[in-house]
């Protein structure tokens, strides 16, 4: 609701940031009850071993991720008519039984699950119009690995913003970004 308030006074230039809980613990309390679609008998992945619970779990998350995609695409849909880009990224991904008895994220014990996040950069069809150039920069980037610690190099380039913290090869989209490991 905020969002939309404010996309009804837009300037020029707007910059927003809107920060979800997405698919953090506790995950059927990320979702309201119509998105409630994945059971525990739908989970026929996971690690050997794997519980009711956990597959229950697992389901809560699936269940999250419906959601926060859904969540995303509403975002999107408000900004399809305007000049705009949008940046959607994850803070960090979540171990959920995939190999092990673990739902969440640790830095002590991580798995690749928790490395691997969504990476959406969306552009308007009167922003591909206008900045045709720049939007085959990030067409061209769309394999390329990434490290999200790096985003403010990517936002930069987008705003053509100079300053001397500001490093291209840092920088996903740009033509001298050196591919993370």
């Amino acid at each position: 609701k905020i969002l939309d308030n404010n996309l009804n006074n837009l300037n020029s230039k707007n910059f927003y940031v809107l920060h979800i809980m997405g698919t953090h613990s506790k995950y059927a309390m990320r979702y309201p009850e119509e998105f409630n679609k994945f059971k525990a008998q739908d989970e026929v992945t996971g690690y050997d071993g794997i519980t009711e619970r956990e597959k229950k779990i697992r389901a809560e998350y699936d269940n999250a991720v419906l959601y926060n995609d859904y969540f995303i695409d509403q975002v999107i849909k408000r900004f399809e008519d305007k000049d705009a880009i949008l940046i959607y990224i994850s803070d960090h991904g979540e171990e959920v039984y995939d190999t092990r008895s673990f739902a969440g994220h640790s830095e002590n014990n991580a798995t690749q699950s928790m490395f691997e996040v969504p990476f959406i950069i969306w552009t308007s069809p009167s922003f591909k119009i206008k900045y045709k150039n720049l939007c085959e920069r990030i067409n061209s980037s769309v394999n390329n690995k990434f490290n999200t610690q790096d985003m403010i190099h990517v936002i930069l380039d987008i705003l053509e913003i100079e300053t001397s913290e500001y490093d291209p090869s840092k920088s996903v989209i740009n033509k001298f970004y050196e591919k993370a490991l």
